[in-house]
């Protein structure tokens, strides 16, 4: 059941239109995009114009995980629930602060597949 959800968010994130608006973004849709390669875009420095787009995309990669995992529970009301409550009024960066932190406090393999480490991330700070 995991590897159809995670199937299913890279779907939902590699095709969605306009996703990315500047040439800047657009080369990081990555066939295989890990945890590492995601951590350098949400620790970007928030000083330059280019690391501000990249913290945007992080933001929205962890925001799209989060959407993926509630619309795959409404979807599928019969499978196992993944445990993840996020309050309302979480922001974008709020969720993608979690995935930072789990990514740096644990002993995270980093080489995983990035929505996978964000999945675990939400679970740990966010669980029910």
């Amino acid at each position: 059941m995991r590897p159809t959800f995670l199937a299913f968010c890279s779907t939902l994130l590699l095709s969605s239109p306009g996703a990315a608006s500047n040439n800047d973004v657009e080369a990081v849709f990555f066939l295989h995009f890990n945890a590492r390669q995601l951590m350098t875009f949400c620790a970007s420095s928030a000083l330059t114009a280019r690391g501000r787009t990249q913290r945007r995309y992080c933001d929205g990669f962890v925001s799209g995980v989060e959407e993926g995992l509630r619309l795959y529970e409404f979807s599928f009301p019969v499978a196992p629930r993944v445990s993840v409550c996020v309050p309302a009024g979480t922001s974008s960066r709020e969720l993608s602060q979690a995935f930072i932190q789990y990514a740096t406090s644990m002993d995270v393999d980093l080489d995983k597949p990035a929505a996978a480490i964000v999945l675990e991330a939400l679970k740990t700070k966010f669980a029910c």
